[in-house]
This record gives structure tokens, C-alpha cells and sequence, in this order.
């Protein structure tokens, strides 16, 4: 089907909508709504957080939930043939993520970007063994927060993030540039890769993987230093060779001419990878700092030529640090 023909449901048993086109369903859930920071909870949700760290199990056809913002030790999962949450035990650690973009899974196991025991580091939870790793060992070489995270299968991409985190206007947040790769394999973090900067420095960014690349869209590089531009840096799709492609002195992030229509952050990016169209990636709500007001928007990122359009629905609700999945 091509675009126009595609059929959109807006459905209020799914927490915020369901985008049907062609064996793809894309969930938006829960996150803040308003300026007042009102949390959002829809209707059959367990308990209401942000900012969640989200597993795709497509084999059990389930979508998992683990910690938040504001729950950080609940745990939950939708099924997906049954249209039903499940509550879970409650986490061991109190999984603070502090950004849409700080986490993603690889297999069963989830790996994340949190402030747990009053440090940020990354860690690791195993929906189908329940075990838990936090910190990784080794550890992050640098700690940040709000940096995100990207996968393809096998290495973990952690882009940007802040030094500090103080919601203080005399104390700016101090955005980097810096790219950790983390090798799921072989349990180490990649060195040798330090050249690999982000053109703009950036955190509360969101990141993908498809085909050989990873993306960074918009984020933040202060309390009112908003972006709204995306790079993407080259990887490769033969997973036994990223390292050399890392290492390499050519090797470096691109800033795309394309960019959202206006800046955002705080937002989802998902993929449809069964879909026929699983080059499209859709960029969900957010905060707009251009524009002062939490987004019902969806934008759509085409990686086959780097191009952004303003897809043709919406959210029902405008909101920010939602999962998506």
C-alpha cells in the first residue's frame, strides 16, 4: 500500500493510538500532558510513569514496561492477542530514566540509561531470566545522563547525554558529544572510537538503528537550547565488522540537511521493521521549546533519502517522556 491508502485507528484500548498499516502497530503510553506536568494515564494501564524502558518481545507477541520516572520500580506488560496488561513484581532497583531515548533491547534483554543509588550509569534487566545487571561490568566509561541509545542486534549504541543534571538556570546542563558502543557479544565497551563526535552536542536526544546506520534526532543542549536537527553515522549491517568500521579515521556522524519543523524533545521514535515500509520511522509528540506547548505531532524520518513529512494523524493528547514501542 502506499501511504495515502494506509488506514489509521484511533483506538482508546491501545493508551494512546494505534497506527494500523499493514501488520504494524506502533503504542504510545502514558508521559506528562500540559504544562503543569499532569501525568497521564490511560484507561487498564497498571500504574502511570514516564519515561519507561520498553522490550519488543515479538516471538510472545508482548510489549514490557520497566520502571519510569515516577514508578521507578513498577514493571508491566501488554499482550498483544489478549488486549491486556499484566502486572509484574516490582523491580529490585528503582530504574530512573530520565530520557525518552534511554533504552533498548537486544534479544530478551533490556539495557538502559538510569540513575539508580544516586548514580547514572547503564544497566541491564533480562525480561525471561529476571535477571538483573546494574552497572554493566565493565562499566560506562563516561557517566552521563539523558543519553540515548540505539542497537543493531548486537552492539549498543549511547549518544550524547549530559554531564550533570540541575534544573537550575544558573547551573547549565552540560551536553556532549561523545559516542559509547557497548559490544553484547563479548561483554566490553569499544575503544578506539573517540573521533566519532556528534556534530552538535546533545542530550534528552532519541536514537534509532536501520540499515547500516544510526540516527539522532533534535534534543537539547541547555534548559532553552533546543535543537531540531538529525545526524546519522554509519555502522555497517555486518554486525562482526563494526568495530574496524568505528575505528576508522573516516569514520564520523553527518549532519543531514533535513531537519523537524521545529524543535522538540522528550518525544518517541518507532519503527514498523515488519511493516512494508519499515524504512519509515515516526517521530511521536514531545515538548517544542520554538513553540512553547507539549505535541500531539507526528512527524515521519524516510531513511531512503533522508527526508522528513508531516504525517496525516495525530496523538488524541499532546505529551511528552511517553514510551514507544
Amino acid at each position: 500500500l502506499d501511504r495515502a491508502s494506509r488506514s489509521i485507528i484511533v483506538a482508546w484500548f491501545v493508551p494512546a493510538f494505534l497506527l494500523a498499516a499493514v501488520s504494524c502497530a506502533i503504542f504510545i503510553c502514558n508521559g506528562y500532558s500540559l504544562k503543569n506536568f499532569t501525568l497521564v494515564q490511560s484507561p487498564s494501564m497498571p500504574v502511570g510513569s514516564a519515561a519507561y524502558a520498553v522490550n519488543v518481545d515479538l516471538p510472545n507477541r508482548a510489549v514490557w514496561f520497566l520502571g519510569g520516572w515516577t514508578s521507578a520500580t513498577s514493571s508491566f506488560k501488554y499482550v498483544i492477542e489478549e488486549n491486556a496488561f499484566e502486572s509484574l513484581p516490582a523491580l529490585p532497583y528503582s530504574v530512573s530514566l530520565h530520557s525518552n531515548g534511554g533504552s533498548v533491547s537486544v534479544n530478551s534483554v533490556v539495557y538502559f540509561n538510569a540513575l539508580i543509588a544516586s548514580e547514572y550509569q547503564i544497566g541491564s534487566f533480562d525480561t525471561q531470566t529476571g535477571l538483573w545487571q546494574y552497572p554493566l561490568s565493565p562499566a560506562l566509561p563516561i557517566k552521563l545522563s539523558s543519553s540515548c541509545m540505539a542497537t543493531d542486534g548486537r552492539f549498543v549504541f549511547v549518544i550524547g547525554g549530559w554531564w550533570t543534571r540541575v534544573y537550575d538556570d544558573k547551573n547549565p546542563i552540560n551536553a556532549v558529544s561523545d559516542t559509547q558502543v557497548y559490544d553484547t557479544m563479548t561483554n566490553e565497551w569499544l575503544t578506539d572510537i573517540a573521533h566519532n563526535q556528534l556534530n552538535e552536542v546533545r542530550g534528552d536526544a532519541v536514537c534509532t538503528y536501520y540499515n547500516g546506520y544510526v540516527y539522532a534526532f533534535n534534543g537539547r543542549q541547555g534548559h532553552y537550547a533546543w535543537l531540531n536537527s538529525i545526524e546519522k553515522l554509519y555502522v555497517g549491517t555486518d554486525t562482526s565488522n563494526v568495530r574496524n568500521v568505528l575505528s576508522a579515521s573516516t569514520s564520523q556522524w553527518q549532519l543531514l540537511q533535513a531537519a523537524l519543523p521545529f524543535s522538540r524533545w522528550g518525544f518517541a521514535a518507532v519503527q514498523c521493521l515488519e511493516s512494508v515500509e519499515p524504512h519509515l520511522i515516526y517521530l511521536v509528540g514531545g515538548y517544542s521549546g520554538a513553540r512553547g506547548a507539549y505535541l500531539s505531532d507526528v512527524e515521519i524520518f524516510d531513511t531512503s533519502d533522508d527526508s522528513v513529512s508531516h504525517a496525516p494523524f495525530t496523538l488524541n493528547m499532546a505529551r511528552r517522556r511517553h514510551a514507544g514501542a
